[in-house]
């Protein structure tokens, strides 16, 4: 084809380059099949092709499943061929992002190839999602990852019981890796240098398994976990399953189930007298004893899930005692009294005068709007606080809190998340816009909003 008869032909390179950039599939699914960007840019013509092969960042994203259809079959070295055509595109120094996943054999077999093993440095992020539906257990074997920065287990939610356990046998070298996401993956099952990792994500069913990671962690940073289920571990945590942590400042432990007396927390087990940054769902209770065992850190931001009847006490001389050094707060799903409490408190001349960012989330599970605030039971329901009191109390407090001079907060978000089907139109009741319109005019940095996306906060 020419410039001449095909105006798109025409454009700078650049331009043709970003508009293949985000032709690029969403969440980075970038696969083998020819007719998916990008290897769909070679087949058009000769320009794009070229275009394309130059263009290093169209190939750093690569997710495959192999399903046994394509295992040890004719075609098998067709897609060992177009695989290392794949690594070679990339260049090293970007660093492939590479998700592999499948039956466990399928997996091994990938792993296991020529294509593979000589392009393995070029790899920086990898994601292994093995499927075991045998009774037998299963390992998988991987090379020397010389450049592997990120590494990520999955095990599917089917293969959490009745299946074979599949591991990451131990050998090989990862020199640079620092950072990992585990996926219902156990300790015992992962052999890697614990040692090196600053950031580690995982999920687990039991507080126990936690506690394990935390313990085989000496020097990471960033430490999240959610656990999705507690099996009957009332009676056997006690004080000697207790983990101090010196290094970790990221701490995130939050549960899929109300922490009980019944079922525990992970929180009620670990001190970190370094941390910074704390988000969790735990009880007051549970946050208290954790900052005595933690010997009352420094924490500067703090991410608190208040929903499941999660009340906390505002009270000024308590509060303040345990965090004075706050400058951010995050407070999600509160019920109506815990929101009316804090309200009341923003404005005292004491409460968190290094607070400087505020937000507050809400979620509303149906396309109804919210009754006007002034018809509700304010003042101690435990309901979740319906968006609309938390717009009517916020801008008030807010600028109470400026007149008495307890410090300058620049930063107030509020957010409500709605289903796909409810408006996103915010409506803010007359008697507050003005107080809201000052706040901008006083430097305060105002965002109030709905959202559909799931995401619209920072996820695990």
């Amino acid at each position: 084809m020419s410039a001449a008869a095909f105006n798109i032909l025409s454009l700078p390179i650049e331009i043709t380059t970003e508009i293949f950039l985000h032709a690029l599939p969403g969440e980075r699914k970038l696969t083998l099949r020819h007719l998916d960007a990008p290897l769909v840019f070679l087949s058009v013509c000769k320009t794009w092709n070229q275009i394309a092969h130059s263009t290093p960042t169209l190939w750093r994203f690569l997710s495959l499943y192999i399903s046994p259809p394509n295992f040890r079959k004719a075609g098998d070295a067709t897609f060992l061929a177009g695989l290392e055509r794949w690594f070679l595109r990339c260049e090293e120094r970007l660093g492939l992002h590479f998700k592999l996943s499948g039956p466990v054999g399928c997996v091994a077999w990938v792993l296991g190839s020529e294509a593979f093993r000589s392009h393995a440095s070029s790899i920086s992020y990898l994601r292994l999602t093995p499927i075991n539906h045998a009774s037998e257990a299963a390992t998988i074997e991987l090379p020397e990852l010389s450049n592997l920065r990120a590494f990520e287990w999955v095990k599917p939610p089917h293969n959490l019981n009745g299946s074979g356990r599949v591991s990451l046998a131990a050998g090989p070298q990862y020199p640079q890796l620092r950072r990992a996401f585990i996926h219902y993956g156990t300790t015992s099952e992962l052999a890697l240098p614990w040692h090196q990792l600053t950031e580690v994500h995982c999920r687990s069913r039991a507080v126990a398994e936690v506690l394990q990671f935390v313990r085989l962690l000496p020097n990471v940073v960033r430490f999240e976990n959610i656990t999705s289920r507690n099996f009957r571990e009332r009676d056997t945590l006690g004080a000697k399953d207790e983990v101090l942590h010196p290094t970790v400042q990221h701490l995130r432990i939050e549960h899929h189930y109300k922490p009980s007396p019944r079922k525990r927390a992970a929180l009620e087990f670990v001190a970190a007298p370094n941390v910074k940054r704390l988000r969790t769902d735990v009880p007051q209770s549970t946050f208290t004893a954790f900052l005595q065992r933690s010997r009352s850190p420094s924490i500067t931001h703090l991410d608190v899930d208040l929903s499941d009847d999660n009340k906390w006490d505002w009270a000024v001389d308590a509060f303040n005692s345990q965090l004075p050094a706050l400058v951010e707060l995050r407070l999600r799903y509160p019920a109506t009294c815990s929101a009316n409490s804090f309200f009341r408190h923003f404005s005292d001349k004491t409460f968190l005068p290094n607070l400087r960012t505020l937000v507050v989330e809400c979620i509303r599970h149906t396309a109804e709007e919210d009754a006007p605030a002034a018809d509700l039971p304010l003042e101690d329901s435990a309901e979740p606080c319906p968006f609309s009191a938390i717009i009517l109390w916020a801008g008030p407090a807010v600028a109470g809190r400026l007149g008495s001079q307890v410090g300058h907060l620049g930063f107030l978000q509020l957010l409500e998340r709605v289903p796909e089907d409810a408006s996103l139109d915010v409506g803010i009741p007359d008697g507050v816009k003005e107080v809201y319109r000052k706040l901008g005019n006083l430097g305060v940095r105002v965002q109030i909003r709905r959202t559909r996306d799931v995401h619209f906060e920072v996820e695990y």
